[in-house]
C-alpha cells in the first residue's frame, strides 16, 4: 500500500470482480481495507464488494468466521471510504455488528472511529454499542491511542447531543 504508483493499484483492480465472485468474508474485509489504505473510493467496486458482504451475512454463520476486531477494521473502512451509496449492504453490516455487539472486548470498541460511530451507526447500535462500552469499561484501561479514540467518540457525541439540544 505504500507504493505510490496509483496506475498499478488501478491496473489489479480490474481483477477485482473475478476475485470477489470466489472470496471469502476475511478476504472481502482485507480488500476493503486495502481500497480505504489507498484512498481509492472506487464506487462501483466498493458497492461490489458491499453487496457480496451482504451476501456471506446471509449464507455463511460470521460468528465463526470473522472476529470482532477485523468487524472494527471493516467498520472503519466503510467509514472512511464513506459508503453510502449501497444502503443495503451499509445497513446489513450495522445489523450484523448490533447482533455481536457483546462479543466485543474493550481493546476492540476502542477502536471504532468517530466518523463510523457518529456517522453510520443509528440509534439502537448507537446506544448497544456505549452500553457495552459501558460494561466493558473502553477507555479506562490499555493503551493512550485507545484512550484518545474514545475520548474522541464521546467528545463526537457530547457535541451532536448538545448541538440538538440547543438548536
Amino acid at each position: 500500500v505504500r507504493f505510490q504508483d496509483y496506475d498499478l493499484y488501478l491496473r489489479l483492480i480490474g481483477e477485482v470482480p473475478r476475485y470477489v465472485t470466489s472470496a471469502q468474508p476475511l478476504q472481502l474485509i482485507q480488500l476493503l481495507r486495502l481500497l480505504a489504505r489507498m484512498r481509492l473510493r472506487e464506487r462501483n467496486y466498493v458497492d461490489m464488494i458491499g453487496a457480496h458482504l451482504r451476501q456471506s451475512f446471509r449464507s455463511v454463520r460470521l460468528n465463526d468466521v470473522v472476529a470482532p476486531r477485523y468487524l472494527v477494521k471493516a467498520a472503519n473502512a466503510f467509514a472512511e471510504l464513506d459508503v453510502r451509496s449501497n444502503p443495503k449492504a451499509v445497513e446489513a453490516f450495522l445489523t450484523h455488528v448490533e447482533h455481536r455487539i457483546g462479543e466485543f472486548d474493550a481493546a476492540a470498541l476502542c477502536k471504532f472511529s468517530a466518523i463510523f460511530v457518529i456517522d453510520f451507526m443509528g440509534a439502537s447500535l448507537r446506544k448497544a454499542f456505549l452500553q457495552r462500552c459501558a460494561e466493558a469499561q473502553a477507555g479506562f484501561q490499555g493503551e493512550l491511542d485507545e484512550c484518545r479514540n474514545i475520548a474522541a467518540v464521546e467528545f463526537a457525541l457530547r457535541k451532536e447531543n448538545h448541538s440538538v439540544v440547543a438548536g
